[in-house]
């Protein structure tokens, strides 16, 4: 008996009308999931922008312990040059390291994979005998941040801060 009151027996027909009415239903269903899929990962991409990642101006730093003043002297040279754009980073004559890798570990934190020249050689390519070494950096402020490297793969020397330092106006 039918829920309305008509008794008809079973057919072919009517089996088939059902199996493809399930069919229909379950493709609507998985079309429906699809889309949604699709479209809400897009949507929250647009609700929660990802910050733009820190990474300290290009050009002279140096530790503002050592050299207090807000812009420097002309005879005095900087502790560090810092190039992300060209992946290098130098102090003066005690190395100057090649970026391999930079990750950002936080939105205010870098982890840097480098290749060092630690002897000061700095002459003839050739001579040179790279390290892998390890920097981290650590943004204080705009102009600052707190750096740490490895020595020999270990973290043996102390953290220094570090402040940028524009181009003297008078030189």
């Amino acid at each position: 008996m039918l829920a309305n009151g008509d008794e008809r027996p079973f057919d072919r027909e009517t089996s088939v009308d059902i199996r493809h009415d399930v069919r229909t239903v379950a493709l609507l269903a998985v079309a429906a999931g699809y889309l949604i899929g699709t479209a809400l990962p897009a949507l929250a991409q647009d609700v929660a922008k990802s910050p733009e990642k820190w990474r300290p101006k290009d050009g002279a730093y140096t530790v503002p312990a050592e050299h207090p003043a807000d812009e420097p002297p002309c005879e005095v040279m900087p502790d560090f040059h810092i190039e992300f754009r060209k992946k290098f980073i130098n102090a003066g004559e005690a190395f100057g390291c090649k970026i391999r890798k930079i990750t950002d570990v936080s939105k205010d934190a870098l982890h840097l994979d480098l290749d060092c020249d630690e002897d000061g050689s700095g002459g003839d390519p050739n001579d040179i005998r790279w390290q892998k070494e390890i920097m981290t950096l650590r943004r204080i402020d705009e102009n600052s941040f707190v750096m740490h490297m490895t020595k020999k793969g270990k973290f043996s020397w102390p953290e220094w801060r570090l402040r940028y330092w524009p181009a003297p106006k008078a030189c």
